[in-house]
C-alpha cells in the first residue's frame, strides 16, 4: 500500500488523495493590477487538525496512517489486486 509522510504535521496518508484532503488553504495568490504584478498575497496554507481530518472523512487506520473509506483501497477498486494491496 502506498504511503505518504507530511514533511509539516508528520502524519502518514494511505493515499496521495488522502493527503491532498489534509492540506487547505491558499498557496499565495498574485495580486495585478491591470497586466502589472503588485504582490503576493501571504500563504495560508496549512494542514487540518486531526478533528477537522475526520469531519472531511479521513479515518485513522490501525497502523496510525490516515486514509478514506475502504473504497479507497486497490482492492476494493480493482479486485484482481485484492491479493496484492491486502
Amino acid at each position: 500500500m502506498a504511503k505518504c509522510l507530511c514533511r509539516a504535521c508528520e502524519e502518514t496518508f494511505t493515499s496521495v488523495g488522502a493527503f491532498d484532503r489534509h492540506r487547505t488553504g491558499s498557496y499565495g495568490n498574485a495580486i495585478y493590477k491591470g497586466q502589472k504584478f503588485i504582490y503576493y498575497e501571504k500563504p495560508s496554507r496549512r494542514c487540518l487538525t486531526c478533528e477537522e481530518m475526520k469531519e472531511k472523512g479521513l479515518l485513522q487506520r490501525e497502523n496510525g496512517a490516515w486514509g478514506g473509506e475502504k473504497w479507497e483501497d486497490a482492492g476494493a477498486i480493482f479486485p484482481r489486486f485484492a491479493k496484492v494491496s491486502g
